[in-house]
């Protein structure tokens, strides 16, 4: 009878550790991003807004994704390593108060970081999933109407989502609006302070994506 016990407590104990390696394995399922590797994403507007007015610039962003993204929060799921404004600063459209003009600038002083927060609808059926881009920046100089100058950089961490159609493909990656999250690292230049501001765009992805959990 003891020896009977003992081959159920065994039989207890493996049965145990298979269900809590198989709700590890169902807790650690990835995102499958096919094909992986270099992106391009343009925006024909991309937004700021603050205090002082508005400036929208087409802005073309380069990086990449990886081709599996670990479901859990905070993830490594790719980079963007460099931005252009423009292609000229004269197809952006500036609308600021008091005569003022600005020309914008994106800093890449490293890669910045995209990582994985959470995705939306329901299983098995995503309908996007969310990322945010670590210490994303910007340069906003600003002249004045009797030339006087300012620079403000904004450095943020910039929330995002991947929006994921009916059969898995996906082409938009959409900036999501962060008013007052915005933070400002004041430069020397002047003695305006710099306005809190925000930022959003839909970039439309060159080659389409195909998202599915695995």
């Amino acid at each position: 009878m003891r020896r009977h016990f003992k081959v159920v407590l065994v039989a207890l104990a493996a049965a145990a550790a298979l269900l809590a390696v198989a709700g590890t394995a169902t807790a650690l399922r990835s995102i499958s991003v096919n094909p992986a590797g270099p992106i391009r994403a343009t925006s024909g507007a991309v937004t700021f807004r603050a205090s002082i007015g508005t400036v929208i610039c087409p802005v073309t962003l380069n990086g990449e994704l990886g081709s599996a993204i670990p479901k859990t929060e905070g993830a490594l799921g790719g980079r963007i390593t460099s931005g252009t404004v423009g292609p000229e600063r004269t197809n952006c459209r500036i609308s600021l108060l008091r005569s003022l003009d600005a020309t914008p600038t994106m800093l890449f002083p490293e890669a910045w970081h995209v990582r994985y927060v959470s995705i939306e609808g329901t299983l098995p059926r995503i309908v996007a999933f969310k990322l945010v881009v670590l210490r994303a920046s910007f340069l906003i100089a600003v002249t004045g109407p009797f030339g006087e100058r300012y620079r403000c950089l904004y450095i943020v961490d910039q929330g995002s989502r991947i929006r994921v159609e009916a059969r898995g493909a996906s082409r938009e990656i959409e900036i999501i609006s962060q008013t007052d999250r915005v933070f400002e690292e004041r430069l020397r230049e002047g003695d305006t302070a710099c306005p809190n501001g925000s930022l959003a765009a839909t970039f439309n992805l060159e080659a389409a994506r195909t998202i599915t959990l695995i």
